[in-house]
């Protein structure tokens, strides 16, 4: 009997120490690690740097918090988070994966990123104005190519 228990708790102990061995490490995915620059991540995935797509230049001023979608589970350490979100359609899921280390500078982007299209949102109306002009006597001067010809007064 006290063999056995001795066994069991020694078990135990095992598995209790075991647990933190084989924990993962959320700022890896599989083989990608969170914060590789994009020519490794690129010669990971066999495609040139060339081929990556920039989809945002400045941070944007929503962020998924702010939005209606569920956050179904989340996965947390000391330096990353992980939230798993469905869309408010209940037919899509996302994964927003972020470096708390670098959430506070990301925020202080989003204020800066904001500040900056109010100042510069009158300079970008004035150059969709030109365009728009430019675009119209473009057109006009194509009209007056083809009508001038034939027209007799």
């Amino acid at each position: 009997m006290i063999s056995l228990r001795n066994i069991a708790i020694s078990v135990f102990g095992a598995v209790i120490t075991a647990a933190p061995t084989y924990s993962q490490d959320l700022s890896r995915y599989r083989e990608f690690q969170l914060g590789t620059n994009l020519p490794a991540i690129a010669k990971q995935i066999r495609v040139k740097p060339s081929e990556a797509k920039a989809i945002h230049e400045r941070p944007g001023e929503k962020m998924i918090s702010d939005r209606s979608e569920k956050v179904i589970a989340r996965w947390e350490d000391s330096q990353y988070s992980f939230n798993l979100f469905q869309f408010s359609s209940g037919a899509t899921f996302g994964l927003v994966v972020y470096s708390k280390r670098l959430d506070d500078l990301a925020r202080a982007a989003i204020v800066e990123s904001v500040r900056l299209d109010k100042q510069e949102a009158p300079q970008r109306e004035i150059n969709n104005r030109k365009k728009k002009d430019e675009a119209n006597r473009a057109k006009q001067e194509k009209a007056r190519g083809v009508n001038k010809p034939p027209f007799r007064p």
